[in-house]
């Protein structure tokens, strides 16, 4: 099953496609009359990757989606282990108003990537709710930013 919630700039058309490898997909769903808002797609097939291609818009906004949820069962392992131990890896980093030097955490992840800004380093960095006082941070080609929780300041 997927559930799409779509914000005004939806897909008129598009595919969900599935992958076992990353590399060879197929089309496990289709349609070319979308209303968007929010859609319940029964969807079904082996997959480690699941995408959602669009093929024709529906305003001249691009694709636009509040959330992509995919939903099934995990049968035969889970794959390798991701480097750095933990499930989110070791280029994603959350930080908390207690962690201490943030900013120089922060810098140090955009002097990175400011010297290899088409390398293969990618980094998220994640706040939880709180208040962070003067936190500048650079954002690069292939770093993303979030707060999270209800009301991250």
């Amino acid at each position: 099953r997927v559930e799409l919630a779509w914000e005004a700039a939806h897909a008129k058309s598009y595919r969900i496609e599935l992958s076992t490898n990353g590399n060879d997909w197929t089309t496990a769903y289709s349609t070319t009359a979308s209303a968007g808002g929010n859609e319940t797609l029964t969807v079904s097939g082996d997959a480690r990757y699941v995408r959602l291609t669009g093929t024709e818009r529906a305003t001249g906004y691009g694709y636009s989606l509040w959330e992509f949820k995919v939903f099934g069962t995990r049968d035969g392992g889970g794959g390798p282990e991701i480097p750095g131990g933990g499930d989110l890896g070791p280029n994603v980093h959350v930080f908390d108003p207690s962690t201490p030097n943030i900013q120089g955490k922060v810098d140090e992840i955009f002097q990175q990537q400011e010297e290899a800004q088409f390398g293969s380093g990618r980094h998220a960095l994640l706040f939880k709710p709180g208040t962070y006082n003067n936190i500048n941070a650079q954002i690069g080609f292939y770093t993303q930013i979030a707060g999270l929780g209800l009301n991250p300041n």
